[in-house]
């Protein structure tokens, strides 16, 4: 019987559990008599099997049951529980629970931490209370799948109800290291620092766990990171005697949290010194923490290269595809992708998103169709509801309407139109690419609809200007019972009745939001109604709305988070202010006080040159702009801005800035016809430049004298479409603002048009500075212009801000002028 028990052991390790099922059935039919052992490794081998195999195990507990093993023996009771709850039958582990005349201790924690696996809180529950006297792993385990099932509150609840219970013998209940780090975890789960402290305390006034666990002490240092204190973190970590890869990591990741990406490189450093092997988990965390810093990327990419060559990790690889798409260095996502499909076990959906995704980002959207397209194609991948779910915004933001169809029909094959992210992408993109019927059909397919759905469609009737089909959508809405309007719900309604003419509807919708909904109006709801006044022509009322809104648009607190992450973004972008292409962006802090900021130096200009613009634009964007969450400032040879939304990839042409020269040409026609014929040229020229550079310079003879000579830029993160449709843009403001003149400045977010009588592109040193029309004040002297702008409303974004945008000019030099 051993051999043959040991056999059966072998297959359940090895997971075989067809040979294992055979080979049962043939040594039965020999005689043989199953034991204790037998059936507990029978349960156990289908517990960890797919879920069609609960035929099997019920006919081993038919066996078992014959041979009275199930009223006497509490192994192989557990075992059937256990089972049974793996294979998400509650019922009928319950029912073999109930059926045992005098549970054991065993069997209670058994059944208790098996319906906590499964997700029923409840059930678990109910169990727990009726047992007489739970010990201290009943606690354990109680406290342990609260906190793993998220329900951090009841673990803290159960925690405290522990400290005066007794067990069996009448002694106090004492928690081991398993309740105390679900404690921990539960603490920072709840951001409760005070609770943690307090757990902190009463463990070591208990034992000795901080210090000689492990698991308790790497809890900890979770706990302190999550609650936001990093260095209380490093304290703990510090007094832990043995120090894991698992407490490295958990180091790691707190600094990665609270946004200390140089402690968490020197953390790193720190513990490859020492001697102990990051795994993935480290690597993918602290590359995370350094998507947008290239250098320490590179850094960490060779690190890993030198560890793993042999076999590559999924996660590892695609936290790279990742980095080096939102780096902008898509050749190098690529070529990782590309390595990763040589291998057959690594390739992974995870990885195909990731490359799609970062396409997406650089605005890179034929690559990212095809490599969506061939995800079926070759190895067995296929996109899931995250694929469609990045995919679906593509063709919303494409209009490719054929695309998006094709989606869907593929969506409806697999049955991923079932998840309500991929429902809402498909609605929104029908309603974006103009087909309504279709969207309204989608949203009266949906079985499961969530905020973001009603708020789809109210929006999508708002874009086609049907008003009262937004009403009614809304009025369906809040007849529901599981779905409520938020502060987004009611920016898309108003917008839809601005779009609509329907005024004082949109003005009593306003109303009713606190005072029927309790729902506090926030910036862009009021925004909105701006929007809805200004659109009327009822510009009064709207300027009476800002003077008295409670929020002061687009600003933020000199203290305060925001400025914290500009201040440290700007100095970011001084440093790295010596680039090649003389273009670079970046992002400091997350969300809401997340910041944006990127500079675009004049492409003919030496990086000398442009690192002194850069960092002189870095201070001077403070001073008159000290509280504006969006800014932008125009020197001679750089750009630079900086906005709490994401200004990447994104072709912005408004608000713009004129500056003509004040001297006409005598002969207009003569100097409109070339200058058209120029700036047409250089318009095709700099949109035709690469993803790092989009620059082009040109001249045309005017006379026998005179040449017109002429420069164009985009910043190089939009596509070629965007920056021929932005230049576009501003030549078409030549004739409106500058016709005639011998030069002439337009600026813009995302490109800019210069063209003057001399050569201005060549020698950066003795160009001239900015024409001004504004006064100056005394010779010599700097004259700030700054314009505040409220931009109208877009649904879907931040629809209320106050722009600050600062144009720097220098007074004319009167050599240059008399030249």
């Amino acid at each position: 019987m051993g051999s043959q028990n040991a056999l059966l052991n072998l297959y359940c390790e090895q997971g075989k559990w067809r040979e294992l099922t055979v080979f049962y059935q043939q040594i039965r039919k020999q005689g043989f008599q199953p034991n204790s052992f037998t059936f507990s490794l029978l349960l156990k081998s289908f517990s960890s099997s797919q879920p069609s195999l609960l035929h099997q195990g019920q006919a081993i507990h038919g066996d078992a049951t014959k041979r009275g093993f199930i009223e006497c023996d509490r192994y192989v009771t557990n075992s059937l529980i256990t089972m049974y709850a793996q294979f998400k039958s509650l019922h009928s582990a319950r029912k073999v629970f109930d059926e045992i005349p005098i549970p054991s201790s065993v069997c209670w924690n058994t059944v208790v931490s098996n319906f906590f696996r499964a997700r029923d809180c409840t059930g678990a529950h109910e169990l727990f209370a009726r047992m007489q006297y739970p010990n201290d792993i009943t606690w354990s385990a109680m406290v342990a799948g609260y906190t793993q099932n998220g329900q951090a509150e009841d673990a803290l609840r159960v925690f405290k109800q522990m400290r005066g219970e007794l067990d069996e013998t009448g002694s106090c209940l004492s928690p081991n290291s398993h309740t105390i780090a679900s404690v921990l975890s539960a603490c920072g789960q709840l951001r409760d620092l005070s609770f943690g402290e307090q757990v902190h305390g009463f463990t070591v006034i208990i034992s000795t766990y901080v210090e000689n666990d492990v698991f308790v002490g790497s809890i900890l240092v979770d706990m302190y990171g999550r609650c936001g204190w990093p260095k209380l973190a490093r304290l703990v970590f510090d007094l832990m005697v043995e120090k894991c890869v698992v407490a490295w990591s958990v180091l790691i990741a707190t600094y990665v949290r609270n946004e200390c990406p140089s402690l968490a490189i020197e953390a790193f450093r720190e513990m490859v010194y020492e001697g102990a092997e990051p795994n993935y988990v480290t690597l993918t965390t602290l590359i995370t923490a350094h998507v947008l810093n290239l250098l320490l990327g590179k850094e960490l990419h060779g690190f890993i290269v030198r560890r793993r060559e042999i076999e590559p990790d999924i996660f590892v690889m695609t936290s790279l595809i990742d980095m080096y798409g939102k780096c902008n260095y898509m050749v190098y996502a690529r070529r990782i992708f590309q390595k990763g499909k040589a291998y057959p076990g690594c390739i992974a959906t995870a990885m195909w998103n990731a490359t799609i995704s970062g396409y997406v980002a650089n605005n890179c959207l034929i690559e990212a169709w095809d490599v969506f397209r061939s995800m079926n194609q070759g190895d067995g991948t296929k996109p899931n509801s995250v694929t469609m779910a990045i995919v679906l915004p593509l063709c919303a933001r494409s209009t490719w309407l054929l695309y998006g169809k094709e989606i869907h029909c593929y969506a409806l094959k697999k049955s991923l139109d079932e998840d309500i992210q991929v429902g809402n992408g498909i609605l929104d993109m029908y309603s974006k690419c103009g087909m309504l019927r279709l969207a309204e059909n989608q949203f009266s397919r949906m079985t499961k609809k969530n905020p973001i759905s009603w708020t789809s469609m109210i929006d999508g009737y708002g874009m086609h200007g049907d008003g009262e089909s937004a009403i009614k959508v809304f009025q369906s809405m809040v007849r529901e019972r599981d779905v409520k309007p938020d502060h987004v719900t009611f920016v898309a309604l108003i917008s839809a009745c601005s779009h609509a003419g329907l005024v004082e509807e949109g003005l009593r919708y306003f109303g009713a939001m606190f005072k029927e909904y309790g729902i506090v109006p926030m910036e862009e709801n009021y925004g909105s109604v701006v929007d809805l006044l200004a659109r009327a022509g009822r510009l009064k009322e709207a300027k009476d709305l800002i003077a008295t809104m409670p929020i002061k648009p687009g600003s933020y607190t000199p203290n305060s988070t925001y400025r914290m992450n500009l201040d440290t973004l700007l100095s970011t972008l001084s440093t790295n202010a010596t680039p090649k292409d003389g273009f670079y962006n970046a992002t400091a802090g997350q969300d809401p006080d997340k910041v944006y900021a990127l500079y675009l130096c004049k492409g003919d200009i030496a990086s000398d040159i442009c690192a002194k613009c850069v960092n002189t634009s870095s201070r001077a964007i403070i001073e008159p702009c000290p509280i504006q969450k969006k800014a932008t400032i125009w020197y001679e040879d750089c750009m630079l801005r900086y906005s709490n939304e994401s200004i990447f990839s994104k072709m912005e042409s408004r608000p713009n800035f004129h500056m003509p020269y004040r001297q006409n040409f005598s002969d207009v026609d003569q100097f409109d016809n070339l200058l058209g014929h120029l700036v047409d040229r250089l318009l095709i020229q700099a949109s035709s430049g690469s993803s790092s550079k989009k620059f082009a310079t040109g001249e045309v003879e005017l006379n026998n004298f005179q040449k017109i000579y002429g420069l164009a830029q985009c910043t190089p993160d939009i596509s070629q479409r965007d920056c021929s449709k932005c230049l576009q843009g501003a030549i078409n403001d030549i004739p409106q603002c500058c016709s005639g003149y011998v030069g002439a400045r337009i600026v813009q977010p995302s490109c800019n048009l210069r063209y003057e009588l001399y050569r201005f592109y060549e020698y950066p040193t003795a160009s001239p500075p900015l024409a001004s029309t504004t006064t100056t004040h005394g010779k010599g002297s700097s004259s700030p212009t700054l314009v505040i702008i409220v931009v109208p409303t877009v649904i879907g974004v931040i629809l209320l801000c106050i722009i600050c945008f600062f144009l720097w000019r220098r007074k004319p030099k009167e050599t240059i002028e008399g030249k």
